[in-house]
């Protein structure tokens, strides 16, 4: 019986997966495609959250859901942040 239940944690910790990294790429992939410029304006989105809503095991891999949450701006004409060095 101890046996039994040793391999069965052993399984499941051989089977855990990490999708953090995934996540964090496709973080910075959304946000780089709602990043534009052109005519005049600029574009750009930023990735707030991204929650996973579901996950469903299959034979061969894994389905997973999730739901993101991003904030655009647009301004016009574009402008490059200033970095300031100190008083004027």
């Amino acid at each position: 019986m101890t046996d039994g239940d040793r391999i069965r944690a052993e399984a499941r910790q051989a089977l855990r997966l990490d999708i953090g990294e995934r996540l964090r790429d496709a973080r910075d992939k959304l946000g780089s495609g709602l990043t534009f410029e052109g005519g005049g304006g600029c574009f750009r989105g930023d990735v707030d959250t991204i929650d996973v809503t579901g996950v469903h095991p299959h034979a061969a891999y894994v389905r997973v859901y999730v739901s993101v949450t991003v904030r655009a701006r647009l301004t016009m004409p574009c402008f490059a942040p200033t970095i300031s060095t100190g008083p004027p």
